[in-house]
């Protein structure tokens, strides 16, 4: 039932960025966690950590671009 609730948080994350991006393709590191299988997991976990990535950038003009994926998925 886990897995099968994990399944679809990936499923609606990958339609959400793909949508969201204008292009038909997913983001790399959409991909890369959607093609992760997870571990079980006991009873006294509350929630798991599927996506924490970031990248910044510093344009010529000094101008600084950060972005920031995180997204978790509470169990039970």
């Amino acid at each position: 039932m886990r897995l099968q609730n994990l399944s679809l948080v990936i499923v609606f994350l990958a339609s959400v960025a793909s949508a969201s991006a204008y292009s038909d393709d997913a983001p790399v590191w959409l991909r890369e966690a959607a093609a992760l299988t997870t571990p079980p997991y006991e009873k006294s976990v509350p929630a798991v950590v599927l996506v924490d990535d970031g990248t910044i950038t510093i344009g010529d003009d000094g101008k600084v671009n950060k972005v920031y994926h995180f997204g978790n998925y509470r169990l039970g």
